[in-house]
């Protein structure tokens, strides 16, 4: 069995004891009975988004001293763990702490071949329920979850929900021996949720194969009809479908998952139970479906990625641009075209540009460094912090120092571990025993880069801090104990409260315009921050892209300088294309991308009234063209929306127009 098959634990609130699921759940609902009072709904963001940091902070706090006291022994602990009286003993120790439980993702049962790729499942369980909580389908309620990565461990915090022993009614909880779908409520939404996502619903057979089950998702992604009377989703780490499994790996299938934005885009349904050993009807095209979809994702985006890599840096200049950020920038640039990080090594094959090549192969070895490092502080096992911070320099001092070790790890150790995991990484002439891998890469940046990941702060000059020997960079004088100054907890937590903030700013300045247009702009610049921050914590995130770019239209379209107006809005169309690169299909994205190249046009209109030029006359009738072309494909996808029909053929009118009258130029 490739599934932990312990039964999900029981965990109640204690008494007097802050329920943060009901506070949260009552917030979320109170959205849908303030939709028209624009007043009342920034007030119930104001208070989610206070919620929302108090659970996130509280959760820091207690996660990383429960890390901090991990090897303590159980006396000297001040949060001592609570696996016995929550039930189960799969993924590791539990705890219960001010009304929040935490459990640690560990590989007890070598299902997955070690920690750090336990410690992947959770980060899908996470990345799955935001991509859940996108669908926004009514009366589907989950958890509030925070990630916390401190010390080489990971934490997941989770509000304690009211479930019980008999509450599921979708999935499995006992690894497939009893099947749910039990409840046409959850049935209904679950189906939904499948659409949404291009996931394939399927039958599964219990062991005894005496029942054969429905199945929206994963098996075991549990839904449960709380004591509340709310449908709640949990345990969805395996909600999208597995990659093509490597046979090296193992349990491989359980954490190299295809990304939702390749998923939601792929030409048929994927079925998220595929290359698992639960009895499947129809499992072997499921599986041709699954390694289709990977052979398209290897053969065909990643190199037409790494084709527009090139391009996008050839022109630029690579000493104007801040590497480490760039870095962050490609992480985000892959996960929008459904790229898993695990293919940079592939993306780096495809690109020619020396420099591009460059800055894939700082980020590939920026993260393997995370990992060792990561490894060499799980492996201390003792809760001395000078401990880990010696671990940690001594470690920076070998990558980064002039040593004979250090050339060792450059020229030989480095390689081999980048071939295990990060194929196609490197070339012929990279790979040889003599070549000092530190000539390939930013070695500043990658310094930068691995503190961020690692979550180390120093008191060290970057800028001062490096030279040059030979031809590459290294530390001028090793690391010490007087440099260090903390380890910092990385904490992951829900996007969507930036998006919908985004959105009501947005609704509050276009009710400002026509009052005070300068108060208006500076609601407009809050709503694009909040959209932005959004997108940082989520890189797929279409919809807050093209609530950006509806926002700066109305901004453009408030405007009464043409040529500030025609700027605005074609920055508003890149943030409908970035949407649109995302999820193609999303018809009323396309419909909302019509009407802006219309404004646009108008516009384009308002200047030629202006000078008479011909050639605006051939602009308006190029951004015409593509807008008819863009409702063309929208009608595709939603053949009865009567405003697009409407808009469309206005949208031909105006042409006829152009065409007419640039005839009599």
């Amino acid at each position: 069995m490739e599934t932990e098959v312990d039964e999900e634990p029981v965990v109640a609130l204690e008494n007097g004891v802050r329920d943060w699921n009901e506070e949260f759940q009552q917030l979320k609902e109170r959205e849908l009975l303030m939709q028209q009072d624009h007043a009342a709904e920034f007030d119930r963001l104001s208070e989610l988004r206070t919620l929302i940091e108090d659970f996130a902070k509280t959760a820091e706090t207690i996660g990383t001293k429960i890390i901090s006291e991990l090897f303590l022994p159980m006396d000297r602990k001040t949060i001592v763990p609570r696996t016995s009286s929550v039930g189960g003993v799969a993924g590791g120790a539990k705890y219960i702490e001010q009304g929040i439980f935490f459990k640690f993702p560990v590989d007890e049962k070598n299902l997955y071949g070690g920690d750090e790729f336990s410690m992947k499942t959770a980060g899908h369980e996470f990345l799955s329920l935001m991509q859940l909580m996108d669908c926004r389908v009514r009366g589907l309620h989950f958890p509030m979850v925070v990630l916390i990565d401190y010390l080489g461990y990971r934490l997941v915090a989770e509000s304690i929900l009211p479930l019980g022993p008999h509450s599921l009614v979708a999935g499995t909880s006992d690894g497939a021996n009893t099947i749910h779908n039990d409840n046409v409520g959850m049935a209904v939404r679950l189906e939904l949720i499948s659409k949404i996502l291009n996931l394939q619903p399927h039958y599964v057979w219990n062991w005894e194969k005496t029942k054969r089950t429905l199945i929206y998702n994963a098996i075991d992604c549990e839904g449960h009809l709380g004591a509340d009377g709310r449908y709640y989703v949990i345990d969805a780490a395996r909600l999208f479908p597995a990659a093509t499994p490597t046979p090296r790996l193992k349990g491989c299938h359980l954490y190299r998952l295809l990304r939702p934005e390749l998923v939601r885009n792929y030409s048929v349904p994927l079925c998220s139970d595929t290359f698992s050993s639960f009895n499947l009807e129809n499992s072997h095209e499921y599986e041709l479906n699954s390694r289709d979809a990977t052979s398209y994702l290897e053969d065909h985006v990643i190199s037409k990625f790494g084709s527009a890599l090139d391009l996008h840096y050839s022109q630029k200049n690579f000493q104007n641009l801040n590497l480490k950020e760039e870095a962050v920038k490609l992480v985000l640039s892959i996960h929008r075209k459904g790229i898993n990080v695990r293919y940079l090594g592939k993306i780096r094959g495809c690109c020619s540009y020396e420099p591009v090549k460059c800055l894939v192969l700082t980020e590939i070895i920026a993260r393997v460094v995370k990992n060792q490092m990561r490894a060499g502080m799980r492996a201390l096992k003792i809760s001395e912090m000078r401990k880990y911070a010696e671990l940690s320099l001594s470690y920076l001092n070998l990558v980064f120092g002039i040593s004979e070790k250090s050339e060792i790890y450059w020229k030989s150790f480095l390689k081999e571990c980048l071939e295990k995991r990060f194929s196609e990484t490197l070339s012929t002439c990279e790979l040889k025993n003599d070549f000092d891998l530190r000539r390939s890469v930013f070695v500043v940046p990658l310094f930068q880069r691995i503190l961020d990941l690692v979550r180390i702060s120093l008191k060290f000059d970057v800028k001062e801090g490096f030279n040059l020997k030979g031809d590459v960079m290294v530390l001028k004088v090793p690391l010490s104990g007087a440099n260090y100054r903390e380890f910092l907890p990385s904490t992951k937590y829900m996007h969507r409260l930036h998006f919908e903030e985004g959105t009501a700013l947005s609704k509050q300045a276009s009710r400002e315009a026509k009052e005070c247009v300068e108060f208006s702009s500076k609601l407009y610049e809050e709503a694009e921050k909040r959209y932005k921050a959004s997108i940082q914590t989520k890189a797929d995130d279409f919809k807050a892209l093209y609530n950006w770019g509806l926002s700066i239209q109305a901004r453009a379209m408030s405007c009464q300088d043409s040529e500030k107006c025609l700027g605005l809005l074609g920055l508003a169309t890149l943030k409908f294309q970035e949407a649109l690169e995302i999820n193609e299909r999303d018809g009323h994205a396309l419909y909302l991308l019509g009407n802006l190249l219309v404004a646009h046009a108008s516009r384009h209109d308002c200047l030629q009234l202006e000078c008479g030029s011909q050639d605006i006359s051939f602009k308006l009738k190029e951004t015409l063209t593509a807008a008819c072309e863009i409702y063309e494909k929208s009608h595709d996808i939603e053949p009865y929306n009567l405003k697009l029909l409407f808009n469309w053929g206005s949208a031909l009118l105006s042409m006829a127009t152009i065409f007419k009258n640039l005839r009599n130029f």
